[in-house]
């Protein structure tokens, strides 16, 4: 080639601007590629009919379940995107980072003792600093990312929060009985409490449930009591506010001389049983999603005595799961999430989805949102 051409075609080659790799993208998209796959064959469809109880109460508003979409792997263009993934995946953690959206890891700095979901995103309670005033961080994690550290001084060891709702809530005990107190994330301020009797048993922890403007306090010395949370009435035992009238809960409904126990998704305002399902002994917990459709029926440890499966509350239709998942948890949009030996998943009547595979001792504990962790 002579000399002059020569040059000038590496003068050609010497103006062309080729940009350099995003590597926040590259990371981004080997960390998807390793660690979700489409378990398109986790699931066998299956139709079976529970016995419903009495009563016959229709649940409402059953629209068709979307197909979730696929878990991005590009950046999140619009607070939209990143917040349809929150609803899709959820968040839990891993360490002390908390995963939201699938596969957005956002590092806390401390370790992690509970996982509230809220409709601004997750909150999480770190365990307390081993220094003389004794801190704990509570976090607000957004479906972007961005994190905000809330004011809110929480001794109680699990929140009750609403994935449609931006309020978390807690009972700090005395001896003379509870004081409520329910918090809003996104303004980051108390809007409500109210006082509630001793707990039945001292010393145990006593669940909250937030349904609206009102909020179940269980575990309560003479039966559970309604507290509408923005006024602090607390309503008599076996009263319920009208709003939660339609919206359901599980319930326990006692146990059987052969070991097996029958859990309900009651309605909460007359107690009526809407779905009931038996649990052989041995067996998990049973849980029901956040918007009332679902049931998770855990298998029992040898799948002697049934396997495990995702009930349709409206149709009692069962779906069993080829995975086994502990501690299970729920997305915002109602999917099965839990830990599968070291994988996490996500689970709907159409197949589970793998978010994070091959996890050990060595990542940290993972905390599923709204269990409490003991370790």
């Amino acid at each position: 080639m002579p000399d002059d051409l020569s040059t000038l075609l590496h003068a050609d080659a010497d103006a062309v601007r080729v940009p350099a790799p995003d590597p926040a993208a590259v990371l981004a998209r080997g960390r998807a590629l390793r660690r979700r796959r489409r378990a398109g064959t986790a699931l066998v469809a299956a139709a079976a009919v529970l016995a419903v109880g009495t009563g016959g109460v229709l649940v409402g508003d059953l629209r068709p379940e979307p197909d979730p979409p696929p878990a991005s792997t590009s950046d999140r263009s619009t607070a939209a995107d990143a917040a349809t993934l929150y609803a899709t995946y959820g968040a839990f953690t891993v360490g002390q980072d908390v995963i939201i959206g699938g596969d957005r890891a956002v590092t806390i700095g401390r370790d992690v003792s509970y996982v509230a979901q809220t409709s601004a995103g997750a909150v999480v309670l770190t365990t307390y600093e081993a220094t003389a005033t004794s801190e704990r961080r509570v976090v607000l994690v957004r479906p972007d990312g961005t994190t905000t550290d809330l004011d809110a001084s929480i001794d109680a060891g699990s929140l009750a929060s609403q994935p449609d709702a931006p309020y978390i809530a807690w009972v700090d005990e005395t001896p003379e009985g509870g004081e409520v107190h329910v918090w809003d994330v996104e303004t980051d301020q108390e809007v409500g409490r109210g006082a509630v009797p001793p707990a039945a048993e001292e010393g145990k922890g006593r669940p909250l449930e937030l349904s609206g403007d009102a909020l179940l306090v269980d575990g309560t010395l003479g039966g559970s009591r309604w507290l509408e949370w923005r006024t602090g009435d607390l309503l008599p035992v076996g009263e319920a506010p009208a709003e939660v009238a339609g919206r359901l809960r599980l319930a326990y409904q006692g146990s059987s001389g052969a070991g097996q126990a029958e859990y309900a998704a009651v309605d909460q305002a007359t107690g009526q049983v809407v779905r009931s399902v038996d649990v052989g002994s041995g067996a998990g917990e049973v849980s029901l999603s956040p918007d009332g459709r679902t049931l998770y029926v855990p298998g029992t440890p040898d799948g002697s005595a049934r396997e495990a499966v995702l009930v349709d509350v409206a149709t009692g239709t069962e779906t069993p799961l080829d995975v086994a998942t502990s501690p299970t948890s729920w997305t915002p949009d109602g999917g099965l999430l839990g830990l599968a030996g070291s994988t996490v998943v996500v689970c709907r009547a159409s197949g589970c989805t793998t978010l994070l595979d091959g996890l050990d001792r060595i990542d940290g504990m993972v905390v599923m949102p709204d269990v409490v962790n003991a370790g």
